[in-house]
């Protein structure tokens, strides 16, 4: 019979009941902060709510699911005939941790939807008055934009179409980590974290940050900030580069983007914000976590992290800067969350890392 080791928590640190207690917190501070800007936000909230449950639930299920046919499956090869099967489904049952399942479903899409309502609502409300000071602070690091950085190194329209294709894809990392972390009961410490870390991230970074340092990014000069003359060659290269070898997924994205913003209305993926870039955020969370998995998989990630970072300056979607100040607030995050739950500090052990 295969054993499964029924996995708790004891000792001082209580991993289970803080992860617990704190992502509700950071969920509850996620609303409150959205409600005290915007209080006629319930028909938004249903509306975008819906969608992320709709689309989180069955994955985290789907996960569940495959999860349990795979072990089975290893419990199977390895059972003798008259072993009897009804200790392997309690040890199984026993080791997916309803309460956190339930915690991190309810918190991930309480959390996003006031994210998602509070960025197509809040953000950007007063107009995105702090793209100049960004656009300075390229051209101090680089003496020219960012984006003719990227563009000299990969100047082609097959490049950009490259990109193009895989920059979306990429974001199902992002996408599924958390829902693996909710949804295992492996590494205990580097799991909350993860999640904790997650959470935070789009309440301090998304929608505090966002809010006080509006910008709308490159590819919305000219029809949500500016004249049209800063990045305009941005926008003549892109666009004979979408002849060459389009359409460009990305633009139907930046058309979406607009359009929502134009009618002025909550929606799901809606929204317009730059600085501090989220899409870096998700993306270095897994490479912080990588690095606690081996050197290998911490330095493919690694990689992974910095080819989100150069595809969202050569698209237009951000500044080089947007990613630098989310990565520097997302480590002093990571490294606050990784102490709560015992990740770092003098109680951590390789044994429940």
């Amino acid at each position: 019979m295969t054993n499964i080791e029924t996995h708790t928590v004891s000792g001082p640190i209580r991993r289970d009941r803080r992860f617990r207690r704190s992502a509700y917190i950071i969920a509850a501070s996620a609303f409150l902060l959205l409600y005290t800007q915007e209080q006629s936000i319930w028909a938004a909230l249903l509306r975008v709510g819906i969608v992320y449950c709709k689309t989180t639930l069955p994955l985290i299920l789907l996960y569940i699911l495959m999860k349990f046919v795979i072990l089975r499956l290893l419990a199977i090869r390895r059972t003798t005939p008259d072993a009897n099967t009804s200790d392997w489904y309690r040890a199984y049952l026993a080791n997916l941790r309803l309460a956190d399942i339930i915690t991190g479903f309810v918190t991930l899409c309480l959390t996003l939807t006031c994210f998602s309502v509070f960025k197509s609502a809040v953000v950007g409300a007063n107009g995105y008055v702090y793209d100049p000071v960004f656009i300075a602070w390229d051209r101090a690091i680089f003496g020219r934009d960012a984006w003719e950085v990227t563009h000299g190194i990969l100047p082609s329209a097959v490049a950009t179409k490259w990109i193009d294709a895989l920059y979306h894809p990429l974001f199902l990392p992002m996408i599924l980590g958390y829902l693996i972390c909710v949804s295992t009961d492996k590494k205990p410490a580097l799991r909350y974290t993860y999640m904790l870390s997650y959470l935070a991230s789009f309440v301090i970074i998304g929608m505090v940050m966002a809010a006080a340092m509006s910008s709308a990014g490159p590819i919305f000069e000219g029809t949500v900030f500016g004249d049209g003359t800063v990045f305009a060659a941005f926008h003549e290269q892109v666009g004979t580069q979408n002849e060459e070898s389009g359409p460009f997924t990305f633009l139907f994205a930046y058309n979406y983007l607009l359009s929502i913003y134009t009618v002025g209305k909550s929606q799901f993926a809606g929204g317009i914000s730059a600085m501090p870039s989220m899409h870096i955020v998700l993306a270095w969370l897994c490479v912080f976590a990588a690095w606690h998995l081996g050197r290998i998989v911490g330095a493919v990630f690694t990689v992974y992290g910095f080819c989100i970072w150069f595809g969202s300056v050569h698209l237009g979607w951000h500044y080089f800067v947007d990613g630098l100040v989310a990565l520097i607030v997302l480590t002093v995050i990571w490294g606050v969350m990784g102490r709560l739950v015992g990740l770092y500090g003098p109680q951590t052990s390789r044994a429940t890392t």
